[in-house]
């Protein structure tokens, strides 16, 4: 399945049981991507992924199945916080979460951005100079790696970056390590 087919999968359930979901959890490497969370933006209340390569993960299952079992009313953030406390310390730092529903602005941080890079210096740009990373034949770059390189070499307004930074931070939820 695609992410569009996972979208729409999603919503049938959602419909049929009358309420968006808290979590969708997408345990697959490099998921923790700005399409997936933005496209499942209207199907859960929050969303997370991993970003980058995973060991084994599962370590979590019944512990927190169990913690289900007593307390079934948790909401996303809850339970994101359960799969951490459950997970090895290695495998849950590999994770992001995001509040989707904040994603509804990110036009408007985006779009100045892409608009500031367009209107610069693009043959400045050497985009050979962006980091990416293949995985299942996909590759990916760091969104605010990406953004600050083609910022950076264009001469683009700094402002634009910034503003598309501190949204992307605030999109994301911060759930202390339950270990330090």
């Amino acid at each position: 399945m695609n992410i569009k087919e996972i979208r729409n999968a999603v919503a049938r359930f959602n419909g049929k049981i009358g309420k968006q979901i808290e979590l969708f959890f997408f345990q697959n490497c490099n998921k923790g991507t700005m399409e997936i969370h933005h496209a499942l933006r209207e199907v859960a209340n929050y969303t997370l992924a991993s970003q980058v390569l995973l060991d084994a993960p599962n370590y979590y299952y019944e512990s927190l199945f169990q913690f289900i079992g007593h307390s079934p009313n948790l909401n996303g953030i809850q339970l994101a916080q359960k799969i951490q406390e459950f997970e090895r310390g290695d495998m849950y730092s590999s994770y992001t979460v995001t509040d989707n529903s904040k994603f509804s602005n990110l036009a408007t941080v985006l779009n100045p951005l892409i608009d500031a890079i367009l209107s610069a210096n693009l043959q400045a740009v050497d985009v050979s100079e962006i980091p990416t990373y293949s995985y299942m034949g996909e590759r990916y770059a760091d969104i605010s790696q990406l953004f600050w390189i083609l910022t950076e070499q264009s001469g683009a307004d700094v402002n634009k970056f910034n503003d598309f930074i501190n949204f992307m931070q605030n999109l994301s939820v911060y759930l202390p390590n339950p270990d330090i």
